[in-house]
């Protein structure tokens, strides 16, 4: 190799370094919509827990403002939509530690500027749904908790692609009712099952959407007659009321006919002991709510030491998603997240079986709306806060 070859190789090669520097520093800089730059916006309204209490009709509210945050390096800012009310907020809001604290943990917005870093800056200008999971910061207004205008989180972890056909109003409850239904039809895969608490929001997706699934059996365990009608409508072919006497009774029949191994349970309290004792032998019961507000009852020992039933913990986030991770690792989760949102996205408008019934309110309203439904009772409808209200 003569001089002027070598000579014309490294000019080559220090081009193509160069080039690659600049284009990963454009890419990397941080990046903010012109609308978002123009607004200029310096402070922001967050809803926080005023006062914590074991009585969820007592807990009380207050909108403050506190300083606009400021995205991080891999962090994005995103200009929140809406964001709904789940059950698994209510235990918070208990704790005398919670006094003075943020809440919401998932939510859908807008976003509107990135602190630098490829996929961050790749997301400014996109729709997307949140998960505020993870360690929360002390700081109030550097909070993740999506009950706010504007929130920053980390764009590799927490925030994921919506399609621009979404309506974001829509998509505020987006995954972890509609991910849990999925993650429940994953474990079961074909086995007929049995699920508690089955007139909520999750229970009337899971009726949708075992509807169009005729190789899946659901049995539906509700506690008002009104709420045998609602799921019937929705495509329910199989639906037992608490308020009959002979309740336990007319499932443990409906079980052995259909041959039910499994049951998911939201309800907690004597109702896990009461589904455990009509499974077969090698039968599970998933807990994964505790809308009896007790812990799991009634449990005979004989189930478990000679029949080999199980009672399991289950949540989508600590058992169905880490399973994909078991395996593929953390590429397996991403994966399996991923696979969840392209089933659920295309289903988030009225007429998807992931859509939700909501009972809208601004965040100056959420006391008022939160206090009349916690007495009157959550089902048939979810809490909603939107932020054009």
């Amino acid at each position: 190799m003569n001089e002027s070859t070598t000579s014309l190789l490294t000019s080559i090669l220090g081009g193509t370094v160069g080039l690659t520097v600049t284009l990963f520093w454009y890419l990397s800089r941080p990046k903010a919509l012109p609308s978002h730059k123009k607004e200029n916006k310096q402070v922001q309204r967050r809803l926080i827990v005023d006062e914590p209490n074991s009585d969820l009709t007592k807990v009380k509210f207050d909108v403050k403002e506190f300083p606009m945050p400021r995205p991080r390096y891999g962090q994005v800012l995103v200009k929140i939509a809406a964001l709904p009310v789940n059950p698994s907020d209510f235990n918070e809001w208990k704790s005398p530690n919670f006094k003075g604290r943020p809440f919401g943990l998932e939510g859908s917005g807008l976003v509107v500027a990135s602190g630098g870093g490829i996929m961050a800056g790749l997301l400014v200008g996109r729709k997307v749904g949140i998960i505020a999971s993870g360690r929360d910061s002390k700081d109030v207004s550097n909070s993740m908790k999506t009950a706010a205008e504007y929130i920053c989180i980390d764009a590799m972890k927490s925030v994921w692609s919506l399609p621009d056909n979404v309506n974001l109003v829509d998509a505020a409850s987006w995954f972890v009712n509609p991910g849990t239904v999925l993650s429940i039809l994953g474990t079961a895969q074909s086995d007929a099952m049995i699920h508690t608490g089955a007139s909520s929001q999750l229970g009337q997706m899971l009726v949708k959407l075992v509807a169009t699934k005729p190789n899946v059996t659901l049995v539906n365990v509700v506690r008002r007659k009104e709420h045998v009608t609602m799921l019937k409508d929705l495509g329910a072919k199989h639906v037992i009321c608490q308020a009959d006497e002979d309740w336990l009774d007319q499932l443990s029949a409906k079980a052995k006919e259909l041959n039910v191994k499994v049951a998911f349970d939201a309800v907690a309290g004597d109702m896990t002991g009461q589904l455990l004792s009509i499974l077969p032998k090698r039968g599970i019961v998933y807990v994964y709510g505790v809308l009896a507000g007790q812990p799991v009852g009634k449990v005979e020992p004989i189930d478990l030491i000679y029949r080999q039933k199980q009672v399991k913990g289950f949540s989508l986030a600590h058992s169905w998603l880490p399973k994909a991770g078991a395996t593929f690792g953390p590429l397996g989760v991403l994966w399996r997240t991923k696979w969840c949102i392209q089933q659920l996205a295309p289903n988030l408008s009225e007429e998807g079986w992931a859509s939700s019934q909501y009972h809208d309110c601004s965040m100056a309203d959420m006391q008022q709306e939160f206090s009349g439904l916690a007495q009157k009772g959550f089902t048939g409808k979810k809490l909603r806060i939107r932020m054009d209200l």
